[in-house]
């Protein structure tokens, strides 16, 4: 389920460079409402978000209840009220695919809130937290952090903050500084908690930090800025939800990794966002 939230936001992202609902999707729209296994009513609870005035979309039937919720704040840019709203959508969207597929009487549930983190007035960040319930375990949470340039009216990648040339060494340096902050993490979560910590243990918790947080803009996708005094980005805060990088019963785990690890493969436009030195 998390490399399809992955390939859901990336397509998001290209999806959101309109001002208003795109070609990708009004077709992922389409595709729900002319999904037979969408059950009864679902298409019309699931019309697209891109419009409209309302900052909650709700519903509740036999077969699943949701609400998706953003700020009212968002209003004030167009542009990315567009975007998390198309965000949302693709949420919404496959939750209801999911919903109408499943051959169990499980009723489903959707919980998702859109609401300002920290930014700048050129650099700003949308936090999307939530989960859905569909009879496990326990519920599959949702994690998004959207980055949005209001110079260049798009979302952006945190990839997409850096040169060319420099993003793979960029994502080295970030994966490098990550992979020891959340070895040092996890370690002091298990001290605290009593779980083991012995070499064993630390051995397969680098393991899984390697394999989760290894350089790739996948891995570092969710990054929410840390913004000082000055106004100014001191650091970049990555965020890994359960699974990536731990088990669920650790959380989402994140780094805050300084800017000046990444400063100098930043790309002109954006150096005057961050605190460089």
């Amino acid at each position: 389920m998390s490399l399809l939230l992955v390939s859901l936001f990336a397509l998001t992202l290209l999806a959101c460079e309109g001002e208003t609902t795109t070609a990708a999707q009004t077709e992922a729209s389409e595709q729900v409402t002319t999904d037979e296994s969408i059950p009864e009513g679902a298409a019309e609870a699931g019309a697209p978000l891109a419009g409209g005035e309302a900052s909650e979309r709700s519903d509740s039937t036999d077969r699943y209840e949701y609400r998706v919720r953003w700020s009212d704040a968002l209003a004030e840019d167009p542009g990315l009220e567009a975007a998390v709203r198309g965000l949302a959508d693709q949420h919404l969207q496959e939750f209801l695919q999911g919903a109408g597929a499943a051959t169990d009487s499980q009723r489903w549930t959707l919980e998702l809130d859109f609401m300002p983190c920290a930014g700048t007035s050129s650099l700003r960040c949308i936090a999307g937290d939530g989960s859905i319930h569909s009879g496990g375990a326990h519920p599959l949470p949702i994690v998004e952090r959207l980055l949005y340039s209001t110079a260049q009216s798009r979302p952006l990648r945190p990839d997409q903050l850096f040169t060319d040339s420099g993003v793979d060494a960029a994502l080295r340096a970030i994966s490098t500084y990550s992979r020891e902050l959340l070895l040092t993490q996890r370690i002091s979560q298990a001290t605290v908690s009593g779980a083991t910590a012995d070499a064993a243990a630390r051995a397969s918790m680098r393991d899984e930090i390697r394999s989760g947080a290894e350089p790739g803009a996948a891995n570092y996708r969710l990054a929410e800025p840390v913004v000082g005094a000055s106004g100014r980005i001191n650091a970049l805060k990555f965020v890994f939800p359960p699974y990536q990088v731990a088990s669920y019963a650790e959380g989402t785990l994140v780094a805050e990794v300084p800017a000046s690890v990444f400063a100098q493969w930043l790309r002109p436009e954006f150096r005057d966002e961050f605190v460089t030195r």
